[in-house]
């Protein structure tokens, strides 16, 4: 079995054959692999109500693989992706995280760790072939999420090599998204060089590699919430876009990729980080339009449906086009109105 997959995903690449999406795929973040059903219930009826043709969400690996050496797909996770594509809806897979029996639970390096992590991507395009239209290698590899330490992009081409071909072998026709990085990885093209402990280089750094091979399409994460002066607002994330996908488009080989951005945003937290409801969105509004109309972005993902728990002093928690009531829209819920 192993040696057919090898083999179809060698034809595969020798025809040159990279999955893309046809048309303009205006996307949205949710939390939906969680196992509280009435939680998702109230996330799907909002969704049926709007106009959008993905929704990008978390298939973290340590749910998958709870007991090491076993691996099973949580049945909540079949309701989600059978009630979003009945609806007309795309799932957008990320696969991510640690797991606590690999590498204390960060990100995969070993080799141990990597398997793992192989074994996990596996399972998961066998048991969704034909029912996931996007999967995404992991989330801002350079940043903390997932409780995880700071990521080189060296390393995290060395997981995107091996996964790419496994998804290609058993499910041809899915779109396997790299790149992702959190924004600060962008900050050495923004000329900011004084906090290497962000690793400002990685995004350059994955862009020497030949990384576009094991990619279908190529995501950026244009976030200018933390930014100030001349980098700040829609005007500083028009600035931001103009530079990546210069340097995107001056490198041999991930110039010929179709572009996403899986996460687009503003917080409207009453933070100095925050703004109001109406700059929310006009600031996602003008941003999508530029992306897809400038730029021929093929996917753009907005973050996100909802609000966090964690107060509206707090940046992260406010992203949302509605509030963590899961009732209460914001003014930025209109760009998706059917």
């Amino acid at each position: 079995m192993q040696f057919i997959r090898v083999f179809i995903f060698a034809v595969f690449m020798a025809c040159n054959l990279n999955a893309v999406a046809a048309d303009k795929d205006l996307g949205i973040n949710a939390r939906l692999f969680t196992t509280n059903m009435p939680y998702n219930e109230k996330q799907f009826s909002l969704l049926s109500s709007m106009n959008v043709q993905s929704v990008r969400w978390d298939a973290p690996w340590k749910e998958v693989e709870t007991q090491k050496g076993k691996l099973v797909v949580p049945r909540s996770w079949d309701n989600v992706v059978g009630r979003l594509n009945s609806m007309g809806i795309g799932n957008h897979i990320i696969l991510d995280y640690g797991n606590k029996f690999y590498d204390n639970g960060d990100k995969p390096l070993s080799e141990d760790a990597i398997a793992g992590y192989l074994r996990y991507v596996e399972v998961m395009a066998t048991h969704f072939k034909g029912k996931v239209k996007y999967y995404q290698i992991w989330n801002e590899w350079n940043g903390k999420v997932g409780n995880t330490t700071p990521g080189y992009a060296k390393d995290y081409y060395v997981l995107l090599k091996r996964a790419y071909p496994i998804i290609k072998s058993i499910d041809p026709d899915a779109v396997v998204i790299g790149g992702g990085f959190s924004t600060n990885g962008y900050d050495s093209i923004l000329g900011i060089r004084f906090n290497p402990k962000n690793q400002p280089t990685q995004f350059e750094e994955l862009l020497k590699t030949d990384a576009y091979k094991y990619m279908d399409m190529l995501s950026l994460h244009p976030y200018v919430s933390y930014r100030t002066g001349e980098w700040w607002g829609i005007h500083g994330f028009k600035r931001l876009v103009d530079l990546l996908v210069s340097k995107v488009k001056a490198t041999d080989g991930f110039n010929q990729l179709p572009l996403a951005a899986t996460e687009v945003g503003w917080s409207t937290a009453l933070s100095p980080n925050g703004i109001t409801q109406d700059q929310q969105k006009e600031f996602l509004s003008d941003a999508i339009s530029y992306m897809f109309d400038k730029y021929k972005f093929k996917y753009v993902v907005v973050f996100g449906l909802l609000d966090g728990n964690d107060g509206l002093l707090d940046t992260e928690s406010n992203f949302g086009i509605y509030k963590n009531d899961l009732v209460t829209p914001k003014n930025a819920a209109d760009i998706f109105k059917k």
